[in-house]
């Protein structure tokens, strides 16, 4: 008896349910799929009506050979043309010519107008008809808010390669779609009341059934779990965070749709792996001691460490993690992990640039004291190997002391480029023509293919050109080493604007943006972050190669340009340098030279130098060529001896002036009181360290020429024959 009664009340519950959800099912049919259909099977039919149109107005125009002309269209299009502004309620019909002037129009105040929106452009560079439905109160093509429905149809005309205009039609449909939508309407009401009765009638059957008082109770208690699980479940699904959840043996059990993003994996591949297989051996340590502490504290909170994606990238990531607790019994854990790869970068980027700051000073500072020893060291080597009692053989020893001097002096020319970009001789030139030659010499001899792809237009910029082709074949050189049989560099260069918030952290504005892609062996992670650090190299170090300063010195130029550089590569998929350098609109300057000054005399020379052995070198090496030499420590000393010899029958014909005289009077400003004395005086800049333009850029500071130190007697002599070649 109790299990008929079951079965009569249970019966009609199960009609009822079927019958609910046979009327969901048609409701969800006719909403989501049946209307649709209709709806876009009638808009085909009106934009397929509305072209042919326009395809019977084009076959009055195809035969034409040449571009359509205004005083050309044949009377055949004319008269199609006004019979269709009536039969298919054509709003508008445009016949435009293959330079985008409307040539015919409905509207006859438009003819001999222009189109230059970019997609009218799109549509003749393409060749391909366009057509398109657009309801009312939307856009259409020409960023025109409609009042109406209407279809626009844009047909090119064609001949072979030949683009003779496009015929444009605007169709009023209106009438057809109003019709539709009212059908659907009523469509839509009577499912919806259908929909409403039966629901009502569910609603009072489950009304009346409250007699079991524990079945309602337990339906509720259903609700109530099964709203928090939709809740959690909608969490889940949406965080922004990725989200996992772990079992006691480090096993995938769940991950949210943010975490197959970041990672690449699918859901059911995550499910197939455990966190072992995607974090970093020497990690898993770690991992396996917070899990247990995780045990004992419940929780843990920024665990720092990296997860590989699928593609074999390594992001950095923050992990916090949450025990998971049933009957007692720590069954797993609720892990957010989110990716700060970006973030680290930036601390990594901050904490190189401080490092670089202070290699930077201290190196500048080693080279500026050091080049004063070597200018010391050189003089005598140069002074020895001229004396009549030097034999062949101490000659050739002394060369080869020599030519270890001028190799340290390269080095410390890399110090001081390191250390504050070095002197830099700015001038405003086009990259194209560098970037060219400065790539074609590093692989002379190679089995390299290089390629170049740089915009035709690209802007010019104000750099120090020596500085730049340095980087650049420093660049090539990396690539050359990164493929030892042989491989393809891609060298493009193109023009960008960058926002204020960009990535790059540079000043809003217009760049150059040069990038060197090779197809060599890459970089892995761990080198990656380490390879604008100074002395870091993969290489042998000896005495020409593998010192590590390389891309130290391209970082150091392109950051003093007010630039940057950036590096991406990976093991076997080859590296990407990218330089970002400010474009500039100053027309290409030409540099202005003086002209010699012809004496036929020995020089009366003054040189103002704060070291003690710079001056006793430069006195010997000019004395032995019979130059009479006066030395002052600074620029008060200078001034008062030029001043005095000026009233003489022999005043100085040329001063050589240290650029830094720490704690006194320096070469620059020393140079503006003797000019305000003597307009005509001579001076060489000498400096073995120098932080902006004045070594390089000499001119613009009043110099007529620079001496680097360390120097030769032979260095010194070409400068005097430069400036006097007749003395």
């Amino acid at each position: 008896m109790i299990g008929n009664r079951m079965n009569r009340s249970t019966l009609p519950i199960a009609l009822l349910l079927i019958s609910v959800l046979a009327v969901l099912f048609l409701v969800s049919f006719t909403h989501l799929f049946l209307y649709p259909q209709i709806t876009a099977t009638i808009d085909e039919q009106l934009i397929d009506e509305t072209y042919r149109s326009a395809d019977v107005l084009a076959t009055h125009l195809k035969q034409s050979q040449q571009p359509l002309q205004r005083d050309e269209i044949p009377p055949l299009f004319l008269a199609d043309a006004k019979d269709f502004l009536w039969k298919i309620h054509a709003q508008k019909i445009r016949l435009f010519s293959s330079k985008r002037e409307i040539i015919y129009s409905s509207d006859s105040d438009e003819i001999g107008q222009i189109n230059s929106l970019p997609y009218f452009q799109k549509i003749i560079n393409e060749g391909t008809p366009h057509s398109n439905l657009i309801e009312n109160e939307r856009l259409s093509a020409e960023g025109i808010k409609t009042t109406f429905d209407l279809v626009e149809v844009y047909l090119p005309l064609i001949n072979g390669t030949e683009h003779l205009g496009v015929i444009e039609v605007y169709n009023d449909v209106s009438v057809q779609k109003s019709k539709l939508r009212r059908l659907i309407n009523l469509s839509s009401r009577v499912v919806n009341i259908a929909t409403l009765i039966l629901l009502l009638s569910f609603a009072m059957f489950f009304l009346r059934d409250r007699r079991n008082q524990k079945i309602r109770k337990q339906t509720e208690q259903a609700l109530l779990k099964a709203e928090s699980e939709r809740k959690y479940r909608d969490l889940f699904e949406n965080a922004m965070d990725s989200l996992f959840i772990l079992d006691d043996k480090f096993r995938y059990v769940d991950a949210n749709p943010m975490a197959t993003e970041v990672f690449g994996y699918s859901h059911a591949e995550f499910l197939q792996m455990s966190v072992f297989d995607v974090i970093p051996v020497d990690q898993g340590p770690r991992s396996q001691e917070e899990f247990e502490l995780l045990k004992k504290r419940g929780s843990y909170k920024n665990f720092i460490g990296q997860i590989r994606t699928r593609d074999g990238r390594w992001l950095d990531v923050e992990v916090n993690s949450s025990v998971i607790i049933e009957n007692g019994k720590m069954v797993g854990s609720r892990d957010v992990v989110r990716d700060i790869t970006q973030r680290k970068k930036l601390e990594r980027d901050f904490a190189q640039a401080r490092n670089l700051d202070a290699l930077g000073i201290l190196a500048g500072g080693i080279a500026h004291d050091f080049n004063n020893l070597l200018t010391s060291i050189l003089g005598n080597i140069s002074l020895t190997k001229i004396l009549p009692t030097a034999d062949e053989k101490s000659t050739r020893y002394l060369s080869i002391a020599e030519n270890a001097v001028m190799r340290a002096k390269d080095l410390t020319l890399q110090l001081l480029t390191f250390s504050q970009g070095g002197g830099q001789h700015k001038k405003v030139v086009s990259l194209t023509d560098l970037v060219r030659t400065s790539a074609a010499f590093p692989l002379t001899g190679s089995n390299i293919r290089c390629e170049f792809n740089l915009a035709e237009n690209l802007k010019p910029a104000l750099i120090d050109s020596n500085q730049i082709s340095q980087v650049i074949q420093n660049l090539i050189l990396n690539a050359r080493e990164a493929m030892p049989d042989g491989g393809h560099i891609m060298i493009s260069g193109t023009n960008i604007s960058l926002p204020a918030d960009n990535e790059n952290r540079l000043p809003e504005g217009d760049y150059i943006s040069l990038i060197f892609i090779d197809t060599g062996i890459g970089i892995e992670d761990k080198v990656l972050s380490q390879i604008f650090d100074p002395y870091f190299s993969t290489k042998e170090r000896d005495t020409r190669k593998g010192m590590g300063l390389g891309l130290s010195i391209c970082h150091s130029i392109i950051i003093n340009h007010q630039g940057c550089i950036d590096v991406e590569s990976s093991p076997g998929q080859g590296t990407r340098f990218q330089i970002l350098l400010p474009a500039t609109t100053d027309p290409i300057a030409e540099e202005n030279h003086k002209k010699p000054i012809v004496l036929r005399r020995s020089l009366n020379i003054l040189i103002m130098d704060d070291e003690e052995i710079i001056r006793e070198v430069a006195t010997e090496l000019l004395n032995h060529d019979e130059h009479r030499v006066t030395c002052v420590e600074d620029g008060s000393e200078a001034i008062s001896a030029y001043r005095k010899k000026m009233s003489t029958e022999d005043p100085f014909d040329l001063v050589i002036l240290d650029l830094t005289i720490p704690g006194g009077m320096g070469g620059v400003e020393t140079l503006e009181r003797l000019t305000a004395l003597d307009p005509d005086v001579i001076a060489l800049v000498s400096s073995g360290y120098v932080n902006d333009s004045t070594r390089t850029n000499y001119l613009a500071h009043g110099f007529s020429g620079s001496v680097d130190k360390p120097y030769s007697i032979q260095t010194l002599r070409q400068e005097l024959e430069r400036l006097f070649p007749h003395h």
